[in-house]
């Protein structure tokens, strides 16, 4: 991803919310690395490539360390 453009959003979460986001990228990263870097839902891929399970990680991390509450944060861990 190092010559994509990125785009910035903002996107205003409740705890539920937050954990249904991070829930989804864990189980999207055990897929991955259960069945290979294709991802089985392609067609949000037209425009941008998927991220590998180490991306993830980082964005998970980046979305814990975000600077809201942190009442609000929802931690998870990888499984191996």
């Amino acid at each position: 991803m190092k010559n994509e453009t990125k785009k910035a959003v903002t996107v205003s979460l409740d705890a539920s919310e937050l954990a249904t986001v991070l829930a989804a990228l864990r189980y999207w990263q055990q897929d991955l690395e259960a069945n290979g870097d294709e991802p089985i839902i392609s067609e949000h891929f037209e425009d941008a490539k998927p991220l590998t399970p180490d991306q993830i990680d980082d964005l998970i991390e980046r979305i814990n360390c975000s600077p809201e509450p942190s009442s609000s944060k929802t931690k998870t861990k990888r499984r191996k």
